[in-house]
Parts: C-alpha cells; sequence; structure tokens
C-alpha cells in the first residue's frame, strides 16, 4: 500500500512536490486566472501526466520541473481533465 504525505507538509508553492510514492502534484499557488495544478504518476518504467496547464508556456515550466524524473521514467500520455486556455497535446 502506498504511504501519502502529510498534507501539512507540502508546501503550497510552485514547483514538483511529491505526494506518495511515485505520486507528484505540480502547483501554480495562488489560484489567479490561468493557474491550475497538474499531477505526475510515476511507474517503474514510465511516467503519467494528468493535465496539462493553461498555455505552453505554463506546460513547458511545468515539463521542465519534472524533467528529471522523465529522463528515467519518460512520458508514455497524458489525460486532460478538462479544458482550459491553449493547453497542448503532450
Amino acid at each position: 500500500m502506498l504511504s501519502a504525505v502529510d498534507a501539512s507538509k507540502v508546501p503550497y508553492e510552485l514547483g514538483l512536490h511529491q505526494i506518495a510514492p511515485g505520486v507528484y502534484a505540480y502547483l501554480q499557488p495562488d489560484g489567479g486566472w490561468g493557474l491550475s495544478n497538474a499531477g505526475l504518476i510515476v511507474g517503474k518504467d514510465e511516467s503519467f501526466l494528468v493535465d496539462t496547464l493553461f498555455d505552453v508556456g505554463h506546460t513547458q515550466t511545468m515539463l521542465d520541473h519534472m524533467s528529471e524524473i522523465m529522463k528515467v521514467k519518460p512520458l508514455v500520455a497524458a489525460l486532460n481533465s478538462h479544458e482550459n486556455g491553449n493547453s497542448i497535446a503532450i
């Protein structure tokens, strides 16, 4: 069974935060217009992205934060749970 991280220990600040083994949240604080969150699920050999962001710039910044993980566990698919801005298909 996966053990979750105590939510009070995860800082609400820009960046990628591990919230359970192999489960990451990418946070964009303040919740202003065009800002949202996304997730990365990391398996044995690959990664899966849950949501791209509002536009190409925000999405690229997020992917840059995830790049060290994805070098070892390549991104194989993405799921957008909602439409938002000009998000891109990966």
